[in-house]
Protein backbone atom coordinates (compact mmCIF):
# COMPACT_ATOMS: atom_id res chain seq x y z
CA UNK A 1 0.00 0.00 0.00
CA UNK A 2 1.19 3.50 -0.80
CA UNK A 3 -0.31 6.81 0.31
CA UNK A 4 0.37 10.52 -0.10
CA UNK A 5 -0.11 12.95 2.78
CA UNK A 6 -0.73 16.63 1.99
CA UNK A 7 -0.87 19.34 4.65
CA UNK A 8 -1.55 23.07 4.35
CA UNK A 9 -0.67 25.04 7.46
CA UNK A 10 -3.80 26.89 8.69
CA UNK A 11 -1.90 30.14 9.43
CA UNK A 12 0.91 30.38 6.88
CA UNK A 13 -0.79 28.42 4.06
CA UNK A 14 2.57 26.70 3.52
CA UNK A 15 2.03 23.33 1.85
CA UNK A 16 3.99 20.15 2.49
CA UNK A 17 3.63 16.67 1.08
CA UNK A 18 5.07 13.25 1.79
CA UNK A 19 4.50 9.74 0.47
CA UNK A 20 4.64 6.71 2.75
CA UNK A 21 4.27 2.94 2.52
CA UNK A 22 4.62 1.87 6.14
CA UNK A 23 3.89 4.18 9.07
CA UNK A 24 3.99 7.89 9.75
CA UNK A 25 3.47 9.72 13.06
CA UNK A 26 1.79 13.14 12.96
CA UNK A 27 1.70 15.71 15.73
CA UNK A 28 3.14 18.79 17.41
CA UNK A 29 6.55 17.19 17.95
CA UNK A 30 6.53 13.68 16.44
CA UNK A 31 10.30 13.21 16.25
CA UNK A 32 12.80 13.16 13.40
CA UNK A 33 10.94 10.49 11.43
CA UNK A 34 7.52 12.01 12.03
CA UNK A 35 5.42 14.66 10.29
CA UNK A 36 5.20 17.91 12.26
CA UNK A 37 2.11 20.12 12.21
CA UNK A 38 4.45 23.03 13.03
CA UNK A 39 2.42 24.42 15.89
CA UNK A 40 3.08 25.36 19.51
CA UNK A 41 -0.51 24.61 20.53
CA UNK A 42 -0.01 22.41 23.61
CA UNK A 43 -3.52 20.95 23.19
CA UNK A 44 -2.16 19.11 20.14
CA UNK A 45 -0.30 16.01 21.30
CA UNK A 46 3.30 15.47 20.30
CA UNK A 47 2.11 12.26 18.65
CA UNK A 48 -1.50 13.05 17.79
CA UNK A 49 -2.17 10.59 14.99
CA UNK A 50 -0.50 7.53 13.52
CA UNK A 51 -1.14 6.47 9.92
CA UNK A 52 -0.22 2.88 9.11
CA UNK A 53 -0.44 0.97 5.83
CA UNK A 54 -1.82 -2.52 6.52
CA UNK A 55 -3.07 -5.46 4.43
CA UNK A 56 -6.62 -4.30 5.21
CA UNK A 57 -6.08 -0.67 4.22
CA UNK A 58 -5.01 2.59 5.83
CA UNK A 59 -5.22 2.38 9.62
CA UNK A 60 -5.76 5.76 11.31
CA UNK A 61 -5.06 5.75 15.05
CA UNK A 62 -5.84 8.56 17.45
CA UNK A 63 -2.72 8.51 19.63
CA UNK A 64 -3.45 11.84 21.33
CA UNK A 65 -4.32 12.35 24.96
CA UNK A 66 -6.70 15.27 24.50
CA UNK A 67 -9.61 14.82 22.13
CA UNK A 68 -11.14 12.98 19.23
CA UNK A 69 -10.09 13.41 15.63
CA UNK A 70 -12.44 13.47 12.65
CA UNK A 71 -11.93 11.26 9.61
CA UNK A 72 -13.90 12.24 6.51
CA UNK A 73 -14.57 9.46 4.00
CA UNK A 74 -17.05 9.10 1.16
CA UNK A 75 -19.92 7.90 3.35
CA UNK A 76 -19.50 10.60 5.99
CA UNK A 77 -17.38 11.45 9.00
CA UNK A 78 -16.07 9.12 11.70
CA UNK A 79 -15.14 10.37 15.15
CA UNK A 80 -12.05 8.54 16.43
CA UNK A 81 -11.43 8.88 20.15
CA UNK A 82 -8.03 8.61 21.90
CA UNK A 83 -6.69 5.06 21.65
CA UNK A 84 -9.12 4.07 18.90
CA UNK A 85 -8.41 3.23 15.26
CA UNK A 86 -10.34 3.07 12.00
CA UNK A 87 -9.35 1.45 8.72
CA UNK A 88 -10.24 2.72 5.26
CA UNK A 89 -9.29 1.82 1.70
CA UNK A 90 -10.42 5.23 0.45
CA UNK A 91 -8.66 8.55 0.24
CA UNK A 92 -9.76 10.69 3.18
CA UNK A 93 -9.38 13.90 5.15
CA UNK A 94 -8.28 13.98 8.77
CA UNK A 95 -9.14 16.90 11.03
CA UNK A 96 -7.17 17.46 14.23
CA UNK A 97 -8.64 20.20 16.40
CA UNK A 98 -6.67 22.16 18.97
CA UNK A 99 -7.47 25.13 21.16
CA UNK A 100 -5.92 27.56 18.68
CA UNK A 101 -6.47 26.03 15.24
CA UNK A 102 -7.90 23.14 13.24
CA UNK A 103 -5.36 21.11 11.27
CA UNK A 104 -6.60 19.40 8.12
CA UNK A 105 -4.66 16.60 6.42
CA UNK A 106 -5.43 15.10 3.03
CA UNK A 107 -4.49 11.44 2.59
CA UNK A 108 -4.61 10.04 -0.92
CA UNK A 109 -4.47 6.28 -1.45
CA UNK A 110 -2.10 5.83 -4.39
CA UNK A 111 -1.70 2.05 -4.47
CA UNK A 112 -3.60 -0.67 -2.68
CA UNK A 113 -3.66 -4.40 -3.27
CA UNK A 114 -6.54 -5.83 -1.33
CA UNK A 115 -6.54 -9.08 0.55
CA UNK A 116 -7.40 -11.81 -1.98
CA UNK A 117 -11.10 -12.47 -2.02
CA UNK A 118 -11.78 -16.16 -1.59
CA UNK A 119 -14.38 -18.24 -3.33
CA UNK A 120 -17.91 -18.27 -1.95
CA UNK A 121 -20.07 -21.34 -2.37
CA UNK A 122 -23.50 -22.40 -1.16
CA UNK A 123 -25.97 -20.32 0.76
CA UNK A 124 -23.82 -20.20 3.89
CA UNK A 125 -21.00 -17.74 3.32
CA UNK A 126 -17.48 -19.16 3.52
CA UNK A 127 -14.05 -17.56 3.88
CA UNK A 128 -11.72 -20.31 2.73
CA UNK A 129 -12.33 -22.89 5.48
CA UNK A 130 -13.86 -20.39 7.92
CA UNK A 131 -17.56 -20.72 8.53
CA UNK A 132 -19.64 -18.09 10.25
CA UNK A 133 -21.40 -20.28 12.77
CA UNK A 134 -25.22 -19.94 12.66
CA UNK A 135 -25.33 -18.72 16.25
CA UNK A 136 -22.93 -15.88 15.35
CA UNK A 137 -24.49 -14.98 12.00
CA UNK A 138 -27.08 -12.36 13.19
CA UNK A 139 -24.39 -10.59 15.22
CA UNK A 140 -22.00 -10.59 12.26
CA UNK A 141 -24.68 -9.08 10.01
CA UNK A 142 -25.65 -6.43 12.57
CA UNK A 143 -21.98 -5.56 13.04
CA UNK A 144 -21.71 -4.74 9.33
CA UNK A 145 -25.04 -2.93 8.99
CA UNK A 146 -23.58 0.58 9.20
CA UNK A 147 -21.34 -0.08 6.19
CA UNK A 148 -24.39 -0.55 3.97
CA UNK A 149 -26.80 1.90 5.62
CA UNK A 150 -24.79 4.71 7.27
CA UNK A 151 -27.79 7.06 7.10
CA UNK A 152 -29.81 4.65 9.21
CA UNK A 153 -27.17 3.23 11.55
CA UNK A 154 -24.52 5.97 11.50
CA UNK A 155 -20.97 5.70 10.23
CA UNK A 156 -19.73 4.08 13.43
CA UNK A 157 -20.03 0.34 14.00
CA UNK A 158 -22.83 -0.42 16.45
CA UNK A 159 -21.78 -1.13 20.03
CA UNK A 160 -22.55 -4.44 21.72
CA UNK A 161 -25.46 -2.82 23.55
CA UNK A 162 -26.85 -1.36 20.32
CA UNK A 163 -26.56 -4.70 18.54
CA UNK A 164 -28.33 -6.42 21.45
CA UNK A 165 -31.23 -3.95 21.24
CA UNK A 166 -31.33 -4.17 17.44
CA UNK A 167 -31.57 -7.97 17.53
CA UNK A 168 -34.13 -7.94 20.34
CA UNK A 169 -36.45 -5.88 18.14
CA UNK A 170 -36.20 -8.73 15.64
CA UNK A 171 -37.06 -11.41 18.15
CA UNK A 172 -33.50 -12.49 18.98
CA UNK A 173 -32.41 -12.39 22.62
CA UNK A 174 -28.66 -11.77 22.77
CA UNK A 175 -27.13 -9.92 25.72
CA UNK A 176 -24.37 -7.33 25.16
CA UNK A 177 -21.93 -9.70 26.89
CA UNK A 178 -22.91 -12.49 24.49
CA UNK A 179 -22.54 -10.11 21.53
CA UNK A 180 -18.97 -9.30 22.55
CA UNK A 181 -18.20 -12.99 23.01
CA UNK A 182 -19.55 -13.93 19.58
CA UNK A 183 -17.60 -11.13 17.88
CA UNK A 184 -14.41 -12.13 19.64
CA UNK A 185 -14.84 -15.80 18.71
CA UNK A 186 -15.59 -14.89 15.08
CA UNK A 187 -12.51 -12.66 14.87
CA UNK A 188 -10.26 -15.32 16.37
CA UNK A 189 -11.69 -18.00 14.08
CA UNK A 190 -11.06 -15.94 10.95
CA UNK A 191 -7.55 -15.02 12.06
CA UNK A 192 -6.69 -18.65 12.73
CA UNK A 193 -8.04 -20.02 9.46
CA UNK A 194 -7.11 -17.18 7.08
CA UNK A 195 -3.88 -15.90 8.70
CA UNK A 196 -5.22 -12.37 8.26
CA UNK A 197 -4.53 -10.12 11.28
CA UNK A 198 -7.70 -8.46 12.55
CA UNK A 199 -6.67 -5.97 15.21
CA UNK A 200 -10.10 -4.63 16.04
CA UNK A 201 -13.76 -4.65 15.01
CA UNK A 202 -13.14 -2.24 12.17
CA UNK A 203 -10.72 -4.76 10.67
CA UNK A 204 -13.25 -7.56 11.13
CA UNK A 205 -16.03 -5.59 9.42
CA UNK A 206 -13.76 -4.61 6.52
CA UNK A 207 -12.85 -8.27 6.02
CA UNK A 208 -16.45 -9.49 6.18
CA UNK A 209 -17.71 -6.85 3.75
CA UNK A 210 -14.81 -6.94 1.30
CA UNK A 211 -14.90 -10.72 1.01
CA UNK A 212 -18.70 -10.63 0.61
CA UNK A 213 -19.20 -12.66 3.75
CA UNK A 214 -21.90 -10.17 4.71
CA UNK A 215 -23.80 -8.40 1.94
CA UNK A 216 -26.48 -5.74 1.68
CA UNK A 217 -29.00 -8.53 1.02
CA UNK A 218 -28.01 -10.18 4.31
CA UNK A 219 -28.66 -6.94 6.16
CA UNK A 220 -31.99 -6.55 4.37
CA UNK A 221 -32.94 -10.11 5.35
CA UNK A 222 -32.26 -9.30 8.98
CA UNK A 223 -34.08 -5.98 8.80
CA UNK A 224 -37.24 -7.25 7.14
CA UNK A 225 -37.45 -10.90 8.17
Amino acid sequence: MKCRLTYVHPLTSASSQVEFENEIVIGRSPGIEGFSLETDDVTISSRATILRCTPLGLQITNSSTYSEIEVFVEVGVRLVFPGESVVTIESCQILITGQQNRFRLEVEVLEFQSIPTVAISGTQRLIDEVRVAPERWPVAVALCASRFYPDRFGVQIMSANEISIFLKHRGLEVTPKAVNHKIQRLREDIEEKSAVPLNNREDLVEFLVRNKVVSRDDVNDLLYS
